[in-house]
């Protein structure tokens, strides 16, 4: 049952259209897959592209619209077509639809420095707490915002594209646990070994409403990556992997706030 915010003054956005708009059905095909794993899927470790799961740049997002989304909204930044409950990638603002197929490539967490007044663009992102706190004591009024962040690669118009990063802070945090918590328990030796389907679903409470996206494996026991697109995933995986360590490398004197990335 749909229920209406006592602070909003307004109805809840609607569930996601049965017709949903021409702009947003791309994307809804089944993806390629290979018959076999493109490496041994038994891990020895937490796997590649799992190193940041157990702490529980400049990039294109993949995004599941709200009814705020300036993407929904009139003004600067609305995509004609978009309603809340859409996936949307923001490297072509194309619509995706309710329903898109990933491969998660690597997982991290991030503390952004957020002022009630950003419209976008946080103050800042940083590896650690003690670094977004270093910034927030810069901006008063602003809060470090807890934020796992996953980066995938998706299917669109038939070609394998990527990386876009999946933010999932806050109310998104249950599906961003639910989610690693499947990846890790299949003990598969890389991250980006397989391919997910995500969905997307209604939330109402009495506070308002808003949409959040399921998991689940685009075909259970199989859907594995082929070669090709396992070795574009390996290779961003690495670049990530040693930007990563570099940054976690930087000495930070106390008071002392990294660039935001």
């Amino acid at each position: 049952m749909t229920v209406q915010s006592p602070f909003a003054g307004q109805q809840p956005p609607p569930p996601p259209p049965t017709q949903v708009p021409a702009e947003a059905q791309q994307g809804q095909f089944p993806v390629p897959v290979s018959a076999a794993p493109a490496v041994n899927p038994v891990a020895e470790g937490p796997g590649p592209g799992n190193e940041h799961v157990d702490e529980d740049r400049g990039m294109p997002q993949l995004k599941l619209l709200q009814a705020l989304s300036p993407e929904c909204t009139p003004g600067e930044g609305n995509v004609p077509g978009a309603v809340p409950g859409v996936f949307l990638e923001s490297r072509e603002n194309k619509l995706l639809g309710t329903t898109v197929y990933v491969v998660n490539a690597f997982f991290r967490i991030r503390h952004t420095v957020w002022h009630e007044n950003d419209r976008g663009q946080p103050k800042g992102s940083f590896a650690t707490e003690v670094e977004a706190k270093a910034c927030q004591a810069q901006h008063p009024g602003s809060d470090v915002v807890y934020t796992p962040e996953h980066f995938v690669f998706i299917m669109r118009d038939g070609e394998f594209a990527g990386p876009y990063m999946l933010v999932m802070p806050k109310s998104k945090l249950g599906a961003n646990r639910a989610w690693n918590t499947m990846i890790r328990n299949q003990g598969h030796s890389h991250r980006y070994i397989k391919w997910w389907k995500l969905t997307s679903s209604h939330q109402a409470s009495a506070k308002g409403s808003w949409y959040i996206f399921g998991a689940e494996e685009a075909q259970p026991g199989a859907g594995w990556v082929s070669q090709e697109h396992f070795k574009e995933a390996e290779e961003f995986v690495k670049t990530m992997t040693a930007l990563e360590a570099q940054e976690r490398a930087v000495p930070v004197a106390p008071g002392e706030v990294l660039p935001a990335t």
